[in-house]
Parts: C-alpha cells; structure tokens; sequence
C-alpha cells in the first residue's frame, strides 16, 4: 500500500476509529515515569 492508498483508506467511512498515544520521554525523570513498577519491573 503507497502513502496515497493509506490516505484514501484512511478517510473512508469504513475505516476503523482509533486512538494513537505516545508516551513523551521529555519530563524531569524521562522514561521512567512511564513505568508502573508493578507490573513492568523496577524503573
């Protein structure tokens, strides 16, 4: 699929909703306070 394909497909009405998140690594401890130690292991 060429990046004109992914458009047309991505504007259609059959397409998918979706929500993308991206974890910013831009704060005082950076990728660390993305971490739940719990369940990913030590920080």
């Amino acid at each position: 699929m060429n990046n004109q394909e992914l458009m047309d497909w991505l504007f259609t009405r059959t397409t998918p909703q979706i929500i993308c998140v991206f974890l910013g690594s831009q704060g005082l401890n950076g990728d660390t306070n993305q971490v739940v130690p719990e369940n990913n292991g030590p920080a």
